[in-house]
């Protein structure tokens, strides 16, 4: 049947329910979620009976007869390699007494590497719903090494046959995981960069469709932050699938933390309709608000792009009244959300300001928090507290000053350079001007197109005159002039008006090149 005829049928058979959840059933009946590209796939039959497919949750007669026939569908060849890696908080926790009472989870907590889990394997029972357990403990580990590291052991992994061997039962055995198990068994799946268009990830795919009515709020979240973070078209069907069926879940919760969970579970892109009734339903839970909740709201709303000002007013109140109960880590993330959803409260910005600027010196005394002082978060405070304009927020700007003073020689990145070139201002010391602007020069040698024109407009942020760096940065825009669109052109002309500097070959070549091009700019919208 052609994917139109498909669309037609389910779009007329939708039409027939009024509720969320009826819409839901109709399209997983009629629907066919899993698209594959034909010329990348193999056909590989699967027979199961009714025992490798059985669930432990009851499922329908239909259902049943569903199971008992033969399967067929599309999946890559074993040979498919891992191609990147996802991250994800939750976590897969073992009772202490299970732990204790099972030789294989004993042998997993003596384990120090991946490589290690997956050398003795073959000498212990495995049940199907331990897999998960199995890739996990592997995730822990990946998840604190460095990047380059990482995506070495994910190879390491995916060519280790036990791993193959998993990952192979798993396919075959899927039908026979709880469905607290099915969701945590494909998030660690797709977390160990197993490609999402393997035959075990996708076969995970289906088993969580066909039980998606049967998951509670925990199960749907979870699904739904691993869709959310997978590249193939099968995922986006099965997220919408997922919507919809929050929608007539969200009148029964009254828990702020699972609410506040589900707002990260959906995402930015999900129907504005469904971000309302989230804060809404958050909202009429006020009067229970924990000190814990006042932040997992801030961060909720950011993870749905969502600006509810009543709800979020209530919850500066509070969160200014307690600052004490907040990690410095937490303040900082409440000040993004703010400068991402465009929310501005002068009665917190102030009182977090002036509660960092009494506390930083114990935050820097702490070694266990030094981490905490990153370059992107002095660059979110710095830009939060130039917002200001408040006499409060001054001391916590120069202390903020000094910690970058620290940074800069270890900082590599000509993009955060020039990011902290905007947050520092045009008021900041001279020696730190200076600095950074000494530092960008020093990788000359690895600019980009796009770091040359932030290096215009990030001496042009703290007002300084480097010519040498100028000098270096006019001569490649001048012979890229094609990588850069008018409006950007129109923002290095006047940061050289703005800082006074001069260039006679560069101001020539975007006069010549604006003048050959600007009927093609003056077509585009």
């Amino acid at each position: 049947m052609s994917s139109y005829s498909l669309s037609e049928e389910s779009h007329l058979n939708m039409n027939m329910h009024k509720s969320g959840l009826g819409m839901l059933r109709c399209a997983l009946r009629s629907t066919l979620l899993w698209k594959c590209d034909i010329s990348t796939m193999k056909l590989v039959p699967l027979c199961y009976k009714v025992k490798s497919l059985a669930s432990t949750q009851p499922r329908s007669d239909k259902s049943k007869a569903l199971a008992s026939k033969s399967i067929r569908y599309y999946c890559h060849s074993a040979s498919d390699a891992a191609k990147e890696s996802t991250a994800a908080t939750a976590t897969t926790e073992v009772p202490q007494n299970e732990a204790e009472n099972n030789p294989l989870l004993v042998y997993l907590a003596q384990c120090k590497s991946p490589m290690e889990v997956l050398d003795e394997l073959n000498r212990y029972p495995i049940s199907v719903n331990e897999i998960g357990k199995i890739f996990y403990k592997m995730w822990q580990f990946t998840k604190e090494m460095p990047f380059e590291q990482r995506q070495r052991e994910f190879k390491l992994i995916n060519e280790h046959p036990e791993f193959s061997a998993l990952c192979e039962r798993l396919t075959i055995e899927a039908g026979a995981l709880e469905n607290k198990f099915l969701v945590r068994t494909l998030r660690v799946t797709v977390n160990l960069a197993v490609s999402h268009d393997s035959r075990v990830v996708q076969t995970l795919l289906r088993i969580a469709q066909e039980h998606l009515n049967q998951f509670d709020l925990d199960s749907l979240c979870i699904l739904s932050h691993t869709l959310h973070k997978m590249k193939s078209s099968n995922a986006q069907p099965l997220r919408e699938a997922i919507r919809r069926l929050l929608l007539d879940r969200i009148p029964e919760t009254s828990n702020v933390k699972t609410l506040t969970m589900l707002m990260k579970a959906v995402g930015k892109d999900s129907p504005l309709e469904l971000k309302k009734q989230l804060a809404s339903k958050v909202f009429s839970l006020s009067s229970e608000f924990t000190s814990a909740d006042h932040f997992y709201i801030f961060s909720g709303l950011a993870n749905i792009d969502l600006k509810h000002t009543p709800l979020l007013d209530t919850c500066s109140k509070k969160l200014a009244e307690n600052l004490h109960d907040y990690s410095f880590t937490q303040l900082l993330t409440v000040l993004r959300c703010c400068l991402e959803g465009k929310y501005r409260n002068h009665t917190l910005f102030s009182s977090i300001s002036k509660h960092m600027a009494d506390t930083i010196d114990t935050w820097r005394d702490q070694q266990e928090h030094l981490n905490q002082f990153d370059l992107d978060s002095l660059c979110i405070l710095s830009h939060m507290l130039h917002e200001m304009k408040s006499s409060n927020a001054q001391p916590l700007r120069e202390a903020i000053r000094r910690l970058l003073l620290d940074h800069i020689p270890e900082t590599s990145n000509v993009k955060t350079l020039t990011m902290l070139m905007k947050a520092v201002g045009k008021d900041s010391p001279l020696e730190l001007k200076k600095q950074l602007a000494s530092k960008v020069f020093s990788l000359s040698s690895e600019f980009t197109s796009a770091d040359h024109f932030h290096i215009f407009s990030g001496l042009a942020k703290i007002d300084l005159k480097h010519t040498p760096l100028l000098d270096t940065c006019s001569k490649k825009l001048a012979e890229n002039l094609h990588d850069y669109s008018f409006t950007q052109l129109l923002t290095v002309l006047w940061c050289c008006l703005e800082g006074k500097y001069r260039n006679h070959t560069l101001f020539s070549s975007i006069s010549k090149h604006m003048a050959d091009t600007i009927d093609t700019w003056r077509d585009q919208q």
